[in-house]
């Protein structure tokens, strides 16, 4: 059985690809990219099971790959399904068919991590939802509910690392070299005092 996660970037589990529990695999990847969410993206992560055809194109040197389905279509729509509790403050949503979830535990799939104070998951009861093109599903949903305020912007993450590039004479530009960011909030300066006072 093969499980996806679908938002943006597919990512696909399968007994023949060396997974043993393809479902818990999936579980896990999605709670990991919710865990280390750097730059408060709030991902919305959606997982379906079922077959699929995974086609190649191009040369051995460069090419592309493609995963096509119906189950492919359900992660996406699962990926779009808009927390319940609306006034709960949520930093990621991860959510599958119920039948997917069956009758775990979300403390056999997502056992605690060392260090964690709070619980960061919750497994919300299963509900129905209309989707698109397929109609009511019932489905699964865990809310992380730990929300990270990152330190640095992505634009300033980025502009650190080609200045980390450019000290290390690993990134040569066409045209200006990179400065460092000096930080978030590098574009603010401090306000000059008034004259008069």
């Amino acid at each position: 059985m093969d499980k996806y996660i679908g938002d943006e970037v597919m990512v696909v589990f399968s007994d023949e690809f060396g997974s043993e529990d393809p479902f818990a695999d999936a579980v896990q990847a999605a709670a990991a990219m919710s865990r280390h969410d750097v730059h408060a993206y709030a991902p919305h992560i959606g997982i379906s099971s079922g077959r699929v055809i995974v086609g190649y194109a191009g040369t051995p040197l460069r090419y592309n790959v493609s995963v096509f389905g119906a189950p492919v279509a359900l992660a996406a729509r699962c990926a779009g399904v808009k927390p319940a509790d609306s006034d709960k403050a949520v930093s990621s949503t991860i959510v599958m068919p119920a039948a997917d979830w069956g009758t775990r535990a979300l403390h056999d799939v997502l056992p605690p991590q060392v260090g964690e104070q709070f619980e960061r998951f919750e497994l919300l009861d299963e509900r129905a939802v209309a989707m698109k093109g397929v109609g009511e599903v019932a489905v699964r949903e865990i809310h992380n509910v730990g929300i990270h305020f990152p330190s640095l912007s992505a634009e300033n993450r980025a502009l650190d690392g080609l200045y980390a590039l450019h000290v290390a004479n690993r990134y040569w530009p066409r045209w200006e070299e990179p400065v460092s960011s000096a930080g978030e909030f590098s574009h603010v300066r401090p306000l000059e005092p008034d004259a008069g006072t």
